[in-house]
């Protein structure tokens, strides 16, 4: 008889009695008694702290269509992806990292190394692979690393620009201070070579990460543009692809700043996916980060934005998007046990069979690759409008 099988005798028998997290507890020790791996159970959402227990479930609300979970041959714990779609299926890039660690006499001990990088001291490297996946998700390449030039490189996303697959990501500034910069170049999605680097190297504060690269057509003619920040809605020009320099869009502050129905208590609303365009405006996810019961919950949203400059805010998630599963990865590597996540960063808008869609390429527990595949029209109306020069009640 295996453990759960022994757990469920008993409770019939009525010679043990426990609640439901008690037998999930319960049901795990026995699993180590007889060597075998059970998952911890959890009943509905109860793994989720009080405060997210409120909010329900997007399968519920007749947003999700489908969860997919990526299992990436030779990789350990992938996560934060970006996405694109291809003609055979999609392009996938993540973030994936590795520990080094101290031998004695040839014998790996607990005690993890340091990196020396100049004057800095790197607790790990960070690295950047790519794989093609078919229609369904299911990897039809292996992975393969992104060449950046650094060992520390983070958070990949994606996006097109003339025909061509570039890559958006942060960096290591230099070796004697911790800095990090945004870099983009154009990425050869089969080799994994990268050529026609940009550095933004703009030194408005330590740590630049998670700028949203988006693409915005003016009378046939391209350009790549980033939002730096959502409230203020600060979006930035890049006006040659291969020059650094950034044009600040400057717009009105009734424009630029919004009364937005995502409350604060559920944190800063911070960059996500890269914004595409979807029934004439553009949408994307976000992500925000609060505190509770000694965990830092990240979760997202999304929000839509005008088509054209100066780009308008016009609708936004109200409370987080949780669906079933969430947060189900078991952190490993190097992720924080006390920080459950949720990282959306890479989009896509597509067809499943006859439904139109939008899949969200997401980093969960910053060691899983999760899909989220909403259903678009119940997605977009989901979304609380933000009138102008309205307040939210």
């Amino acid at each position: 008889m295996d453990s759960m099988g022994f757990f469920k005798a008993a409770t019939a028998n009525k010679k043990v009695i426990f609640s439901s997290c008690s037998l999930a507890v319960a049901a795990a020790l026995f699993s180590l008694h007889f060597g075998q791996e059970t998952p911890i159970l959890f009943k509905g959402n109860k793994n989720l702290c009080p405060k997210l227990r409120e909010v329900p479930f997007a399968e519920k609300l007749g947003l999700v269509k489908k969860v997919t979970k990526l299992n990436i041959e030779g990789i350990k714990a992938p996560y934060n992806p970006g996405l694109v779609e291809t003609s055979e299926g999609f392009f996938l890039v993540f973030r994936h990292d590795l520990k080094e660690r101290k031998r004695f006499l040839g014998i790996k001990t607990p005690f993890r190394q340091k990196i020396h990088l100049g004057n800095l001291k790197m607790p790990f490297r960070t690295f950047i692979s790519s794989l093609h996946l078919d229609k369904s998700f299911r990897p039809v390449t292996l992975p393969k690393r992104v060449q950046t030039g650094s060992d520390f490189s983070e958070d990949p996303r994606l996006f097109t620009f003339q025909g061509d697959t570039y890559l958006s990501y942060n960096d290591i500034q230099t070796a004697d201070v911790e800095c990090r910069t945004i870099r983009i170049a154009k990425l050869n999605t089969d080799t994994g070579e990268t050529k026609e680097p940009v550095d933004f190297t703009l030194n408005l504060q330590r740590v630049e990460k998670n700028w949203a690269p988006f693409i915005y057509s003016d009378q046939g003619k391209n350009t790549i543009h980033f939002e730096y920040c959502f409230n203020p809605h600060v979006v930035m020009k890049m006006e040659d692809p291969l020059s650094s320099d950034l044009v600040h869009l400057k717009v009105p502050n009734h424009i630029a700043l919004q009364n937005i129905p995502w409350h604060k208590s559920w944190g800063i609303v911070r960059g996500g996916t890269p914004p595409i365009l979807v029934d004439g405006q553009y949408l994307a996810f976000f992500h925000s980060f609060f505190r509770q019961k000694g965990k830092i919950w990240y979760v997202m949203g999304a929000y839509t934005f005008e088509a054209e400059p100066p780009f308008r805010v016009t609708a936004c998630s109200k409370l987080p998007i949780l669906f079933k599963g969430i947060y189900g990865t078991k952190t490993n590597n190097t992720a924080y046990s006390r920080k459950p996540s949720i990282f959306p960063s890479g989009l896509t808008y597509s067809h499943d069979g006859e439904d139109e869609v939008i899949h969200v390429a997401c980093g969960e527990n910053d060691c899983g690759v999760k899909i989220v595949t909403f259903y678009k029209e119940a997605l977009l109306k989901s979304l609380t409008p933000i009138p102008l020069f309205s307040k939210i009640q």
